[in-house]
């Protein structure tokens, strides 16, 4: 199965962290054992985990030419178009900024496939070096509430004035 085109706006974890249940390290387990007495394993998604999953799908199930769009939110101090997530199947095509509040905002990402998807591709985010700036948007979650509650604080303090 192939498609033309993947449009997604992934959860930030803004409303709850997001969890992912089970791993690949835990389903190899159950396989050992059985499935009788098995109880599913939730763990930490975090929003980098979940933009590798999302390119990595694309880069697999996409036709060449197709194109993935995708929200992709960022704290504004620290934007910088070196943390937006690449693979190398993908070519970044686009990018929109949409702007969410003083200090955060979201990128409207497009991506076209450009190279077929090869088993060398599968881990390529882990092996690749600029792995390491996208583990900023990890922290997306606490920079937005650090940055309401400094909001709520400065209002509070306007209002006793």
């Amino acid at each position: 199965m192939q498609f033309d085109a993947i449009l997604t706006d992934p959860p930030y974890g803004i409303r709850e962290a997001t969890r992912r249940t089970g791993s690949q390290k835990e389903m190899a387990k159950v396989t050992e054992r059985g499935t009788e007495n098995h109880i599913s394993i939730s763990s930490n998604y975090h929003l980098s985990d979940i933009l590798f999953d999302l390119l990595k799908f694309a880069a697999e199930y996409l036709v060449i030419g197709g194109r993935l769009v995708y929200w992709l939110p960022v704290y504004k101090p620290e934007y910088t178009e070196e943390i937006i997530p690449r693979h190398p199947c993908l070519k970044l095509i686009s990018n929109c900024e949409q702007t969410l509040s003083s200090h955060t905002s979201r990128h409207l990402i497009t991506m076209e496939k450009v190279k077929e998807f090869e088993d060398e591709d599968r881990f390529s985010n882990i092996l690749e070096s600029q792995y390491l700036p996208y583990k900023t948007h990890n922290s997306f979650r606490d920079k937005y509430f650090s940055g309401v509650t400094k909001r709520i604080a400065k209002e509070e303090k306007d209002n006793q004035k």
